[in-house]
């Protein structure tokens, strides 16, 4: 991302609306995990769930879909998510 805290692409309402829509249909739909609780922040989103199938194919689907969709609603390209590292406890 271009500034040290972050693009605040998920302040416009209509990225993070689409981003809990995203999140939720990876559990209705793609089963992929429960999801348990979310936060989405101007920059960045925590999720909380119960994994059903592994953790990178998890974020590979959420942050692909995601940045694909974000971009469209934005009238950009190019990367919408910066590398994280993965958290879990386990």
């Amino acid at each position: 991302m271009a500034q040290a805290d972050g693009c605040r692409w998920m302040s416009d309402p209509r990225v993070a609306r689409r981003i809990v829509e995203i999140l939720r249909a990876g559990e209705s739909q793609k089963e992929m995990y429960q999801l348990q609780a979310w936060a989405v922040m101007p920059n960045h989103v925590h999720i909380l769930i119960l994994p059903h199938v592994a953790l990178p194919q998890i974020t590979h689907w959420i942050k692909g879909r995601s940045a694909y969709e974000a971009n469209l609603l934005l009238g950009r390209t190019g990367a919408f998510w910066q590398d994280e590292k993965l958290r879990s406890l386990g």
